[in-house]
């Protein structure tokens, strides 16, 4: 605010030369002259007053000695008094007010905002014809009576107004809502709700079979005889697979070819569940079992709840089902 003051006002920058500083400010004392921030460079003085002040400080100039001349004037009477031969700005800033002040009062704009089913390029189709249009008057146009012409002719509408915003016509319309449709007592009556309770249990010890390791034994057989012994004794947890390979002749398999056996050992490996593990477990095989036997099923509402014993953990789920109910007595008549 003081920077504003002071450029309104005008105000000039200064400089005291050719005497004493210290005559100088006493002289300025003596003659009630305050002038604050005022700088030392040298034996010169800087500052910056008003331009009657500075009128005042030749007088406290000559009694210490010295003088004082402007350096730089600043200020809008300067730059004012700087355009008084030039007419053609001053009059080019007037003539522009005027041509803003009469292009304000013309449409240069119009918007629709808040309409869905009612398209903008109708809208807008429809209030050029009544007047509101870019380079249309802001005078000619009957805003209110354009409002009740609106809701008459788009049934579709249930509030409009046309607001200036600057110079710009901005239509804002509200559309109405539908009423729901309500379901008659014979459909109300043929859907109900039940309710399904699914259980899974999961064993928190599991039981698993890793296998160890592989041996292959080979034999030749003729004519359905193994001519090379084969080891048939498998040990416990052991897999035994075999596979037959025949010789070919012209495309026809002949009584002889080669045995492969193979035996796969396992061990058996136990491995305790947490109680977290053991829980999603659980929860995900009641979601599987919930989408095998409630196929496409309208679930109104679902509880999912854990039992926790130190073996096992099972997840219940109660569902709320919606199903199709026997019709009402009075439907029946």
């Amino acid at each position: 605010m003081t920077r504003l003051y002071w450029y309104l006002r005008g105000y000039v920058q200064f400089v005291f030369t050719g005497g004493f500083a210290e005559d100088f400010i006493n002289a300025l004392g003596e003659l009630g002259i305050t002038l604050p921030g005022l700088q030392r460079q040298g034996s010169d003085l800087r500052g910056v007053c008003s331009v009657g002040t500075y009128m005042q400080l030749h007088k406290a100039a000559r009694q210490a000695g010295g003088r004082v001349r402007i350096t730089a004037r600043r200020g809008l009477p300067f730059f004012l008094r700087r355009l008084r031969g030039r007419w053609g700005l001053p009059m080019g800033a007037v003539a522009f007010a005027l041509v803003l002040c009469v292009l304000s009062g013309f449409i240069w704009d119009v918007q629709v905002v808040g309409n869905n089913r009612v398209g903008t390029g109708t809208l807008e189709t429809y209030l050029a014809q009544n007047g509101v249009a870019v380079g249309k008057p802001w005078q000619g146009t009957a805003r209110s009576l354009l409002n009740y012409r609106l809701l008459r002719d788009f049934p579709d509408l249930a509030w409009a107004h046309i607001n200036k915003v600057g110079a710009t016509a901005r239509l804002e319309v509200a559309e109405r809502v539908d009423t729901p449709k309500t379901k008659s007592d014979r459909e109300q009556s043929q859907w109900g709700a039940a309710r399904r309770e699914l259980r899974c249990t999961v064993r928190r010890l599991q039981v698993h079979r890793v296998q160890t390791g592989r041996q292959v034994c080979r034999g030749v057989y003729f004519y359905g005889l193994t001519l090379v012994p084969m080891d048939k004794d498998a040990p416990p947890m052991t897999e035994v697979t075999e596979q037959r390979r025949l010789l070919r002749l012209n495309g026809r398999a002949l009584p002889m070819g080669s045995v492969t056996r193979t035996c796969t050992a396992y061990r058996r490996v136990e491995q305790r569940l947490t109680v977290q593990a053991a829980t999603a477990l659980a929860k995900a095989a009641l979601e599987e079992k919930r989408a095998q036997e409630l196929p496409g099923a309208t679930i109104i509402n679902a509880y999912v709840t854990v039992e926790v014993t130190p073996d096992t953990v099972t997840a219940v789920g109660a569902y709320t089902v919606q199903v199709q109910s026997l019709q009402t007595d009075r439907d029946r008549a």
